[in-house]
């Protein structure tokens, strides 16, 4: 009716003991968030609003009265009430939506020693009534009663489901009952017989307050207490209840539940309840308040590496102080047992997460989720949908860096000579038939395409999340080094993919792609033979090119603070990436694979750093098949570069002529 804000704010919600008696488990859950008080006088109430005791006392008086005519006749009153009737009250009843229930209520004389809980509110949209008519099936209905096909709603667009009205405390439930099931028949309008069923309970990870089960290794200690065998913060150190109140800020906050210790610092940003209501409790022991509203296991499950130590007087904790806690504790249960998932659910609990065992862990999940996200995108992902969503980011970003492996396992041909080099380069071009009639072979073709997906998907999350804040916050180097990492792209393929090469090199290419001779596959020729009988080809000089580039140092500089920016770039976004539910990485492991990425994303940068220095300080070789192309007239007597023995930097060659040999001149 907006009547409230014809009155001064603040607005507060008075509980007398009998009403908070009725909630106390709200209110209690209210005052450790810091959103309710408690008095214990009325005078120390009146003081906080402001005003008098004896006005307080009228006041309630006052409604008191009101309350006592309301039982005598509740049809009598002179106001209309809520949501029909009449009402006695006249404060709500002016509004035309008067109370006609009064409950708890005392008297004016009681108020000065009555406990009071209170809490300040303020007007907001509750739930939206009304909206789009829905069927059973979340199928929205036009206004003749038909279905349109293929829109589907739930949640607050949709109304009536409810009736008239909505079922007190069911908005969410409605939300994700029909959420639900407009997931499922959009999927199967979409899919039709190829939809695939999904286990929510897969999805989920399990549900909270599983049956755990015994671990065979855990004794009981003295006096049938558990020992505490998951309590690995017990070992990792003992700290005094002083030392866990020095870490109150957001930048380094300690929180204590059960005689367990956390440092829940980096965990802030991910709590689904907010920063606030972690760093109300900061330095404090937060367990009552934890054990309202989670689960026994949500720190295992959410953030293991939070666990630093326990509570103690600094000397060593005994083997069962920690199992001395309550039972539903995150640690351990009376019994030796030891909260965990149940089978199939993500193995997010792992008592095998550290040592040997961990690290290989660690590396098949990376492994796992690497190549499902490269299989997906060649095989099941429709790339052109420019939206804002991470996944396409993330996706298109592994095949890039697939391709940026195998591309820098090919650039490590430069090294064995002009043979093996132009023998890879030619390669792709024999691929070109795969182009759909353009001068490329498939797998360029798709690798660009892949750029530009990454490329505008990631200035669109840009725009969407980052652009209002500034460079300082860090917030912008993603789309920094990847602007400029685009710049070097460009200029990287006209100086060498769409680069126009006078010189062409005599080799004798394998019949079938991939040379299979034994002895070739010995000496690493995969792409050249030195067998006679194969007829040579005149193919692109890519490796001259190569040495002709990076003769000058300033191209050199360029090239290698170009891949020390994708390092940058790489690791930044591997950081971002890998806690992504998508990739399905257990949080226990995300800082093994966040270690190993970096260090493979580090390990291809140094490769592609190493050509430029090894082309700027060594000669050219000399190529296997020049002798036989001179004998055979490809090449006259006068040819040099990588078919003859002088030095790069001082010959070019011409491009020949229709129907004349291509001569090199001084």
């Amino acid at each position: 009716t907006g009547e409230m804000w014809k009155n001064k704010a603040p607005f507060r919600l008075c509980l007398n003991s009998l009403a908070a008696k009725e909630i106390h488990w709200h209110c209690e859950h209210y005052k450790g968030r810091g959103v309710m008080r408690k008095f214990d006088s009325g005078a120390d109430l009146a003081k906080e609003i402001g005003c008098s005791l004896q006005k307080l006392e009228e006041v309630v008086e006052a409604h008191y009265q009101v309350s006592l005519k309301q039982d005598k006749d509740p049809d009598g009153g002179p106001f209309p009430a809520y949501p029909n009737g009449k009402s006695w009250d006249e404060p709500s009843g002016k509004t035309g939506c008067g109370k006609k229930f009064f409950h708890n209520c005392i008297q004016g004389k009681q108020v000065a020693t009555e406990v009071w809980h209170v809490a300040i509110v303020t007007p907001v949209i509750h739930y939206c009534m009304g909206g789009l008519e829905i069927s059973v099936k979340s199928e929205v209905v036009d206004k003749a009663g038909k279905v349109i096909k293929g829109l589907y709603a739930a949640g607050e667009v949709a109304g009536g489901v409810h009736g008239n009205n909505r079922l007190g405390g069911s908005s969410l439930l409605d939300c994700v009952a029909f959420g639900r099931v407009a997931g499922r028949n959009c999927a199967e309008y979409m899919l039709g017989k190829d939809v695939q069923p999904t286990d929510l309970w897969k999805l989920a990870g399990g549900a909270p307050g599983t049956e755990a089960k015994e671990e065979k290794k855990a004794a009981p200690a003295q006096g049938g207490a558990a020992a505490a065998p998951a309590a690995a913060g017990a070992s990792a150190g003992t700290y005094t209840m002083a030392e866990v109140q020095k870490h109150t800020t957001k930048d380094d906050c300690w929180v204590v539940l059960h005689g367990q210790v956390l440092d829940v610092t980096s965990f802030l940003k991910d709590h689904p309840g907010g920063e606030l209501a972690i760093l109300t409790f900061a330095g404090k022991d937060a367990s009552a308040e934890f054990d309202m509203i989670h689960p026994p296991d949500v720190v295992q499950k959410y953030a293991p590496d939070a666990v630093i130590g326990v509570v103690g007087n600094g000397s060593a904790p005994a083997a069962g102080a920690v199992a001395a806690a309550p039972a539903q504790q995150s640690i351990a249960t009376a019994g030796g047992k030891q909260p965990e998932a149940p089978k199939g659910a993500l193995d997010l609990v792992d008592a095998d997460a550290e040592g040997l065992c961990g690290c290989i862990k660690s590396v098949w999940f990376m492994v796992r989720a690497f190549m499902m996200q490269i299989f997906r995108t060649i095989f099941f992902t429709g790339n052109f949908k420019f939206t804002n969503d991470r996944i396409g980011l993330t996706r298109s970003a592994f095949f890039l860096i697939f391709f940026l492996v195998v591309h820098a396992v090919g650039n490590l041909h430069v090294f064995l000579g002009p043979d093996d080099f132009n023998g890879y380069g030619y390669f792709y071009v024999r691929l070109y038939w795969t182009g759909f009639g353009f001068n490329a072979n498939i797998v360029e073709e798709y690798v660009l395409l892949a750029a530009v997906l990454h490329v505008l998907v990631g200035l669109k999350r840009t725009w969407d999340i980052s652009i209002t804040n500034t460079i300082r916050s860090g917030r912008l180097n993603m789309a920094i080094s990847g602007l400029a990492l685009l710049a070097f792209m460009t200029v990287h393929l006209f100086q060498y993919r769409l680069a126009k090469i006078g010189t062409t090199f005599p080799v004798r290419p394998p019949k079938y792609l991939i040379n299979f001779d034994l002895n070739d596959l010995l000496h690493l020729r995969l792409f050249w033979t030195q067998n006679t009988n194969v007829p040579i080809v005149m193919v692109r000089d890519i490796y001259q090119l190569e040495y002709i580039l990076f003769s000058d140092p300033l191209t050199c500089a360029f090239y290698m603070l170009s891949v020390m920016v994708f390092m940058t770039h790489g690791i930044l976004g591997w950081v971002k990436a890998v806690p992504a539910g998508a990739l399905g990485i257990p949080k226990i492991h995300h800082m093994k694979v966040n270690i190993l990425g970096c260090v493979i994303i580090g390990f291809i940068g140094f490769i592609y750093l190493v050509f430029p220095v090894f082309c700027y300080f060594s000669a050219p070789k000399h190529g296997h098949a020049c002798d036989d192309a001179l004998a055979q007239g490809l090449l006259n007597t006068n040819a040099t570069g990588t078919c003859g023995n002088l030095e790069w930097g001082h010959f070019i060659r011409e491009v020949p002529a229709p129907g004349q040999h291509a001569e090199y001149i001084r």
